[in-house]
């Protein structure tokens, strides 16, 4: 068997050909692909191959995918922040008294549409400033994040 790294198929009494495993190729299947391109066995689904400052390949994943082939879609979702909403009132910086648990939007969407809040409410909560008022105001949480279509 001449073909190194696949199988011999014969053409007639003189000849053959070889088939080769996946990753060899040439005629005695005997050169390998992924020396030649190192890209090849990433298989990068929704990205791009690109080279690390060591000359390591990798996938760059485009918006919205992620993982060692590009081939996890990154799903809308929702990520609890708890912090103190902020307000400018007059000449004065005011924030709550108290962390507000809120939701922001995180990741990506297919078809051209962006994850934004598709729900919110409002709460009210006391605000300190630093001019030593005070006061009760509005804050609007997002209380559920989704796809939908991009405002431009």
């Amino acid at each position: 068997n001449k073909c190194v790294h696949g199988t011999c198929l014969p053409i007639n009494a003189f000849s053959y050909s070889c088939e080769c495993l996946q990753g060899y190729g040439g005629v005695l299947c005997d050169e390998d692909r992924q020396v030649l391109n190192p890209c090849q066995p990433l298989r990068c689904k929704h990205g791009q191959c690109r080279f690390s400052s060591l000359g390591k390949p990798y996938c760059e994943c485009h918006s919205g995918y992620s993982g060692d082939g590009c081939s996890k879609e990154i799903s809308c979702r929702e990520e609890r922040v708890r912090d103190y909403f902020q307000k400018q009132q007059a000449y004065a910086a005011c924030q709550t008294t108290e962390k507000v648990l809120r939701l922001t939007c995180q990741g990506g969407c297919v078809n051209g549409q962006c994850c934004r809040p598709l729900r919110s409410k409002k709460r009210k909560y006391l605000f300190e400033c630093t001019d030593g008022s005070s006061f009760v105001g509005e804050v609007e949480k997002v209380v559920r994040c989704g796809c939908t279509r991009c405002s431009s």
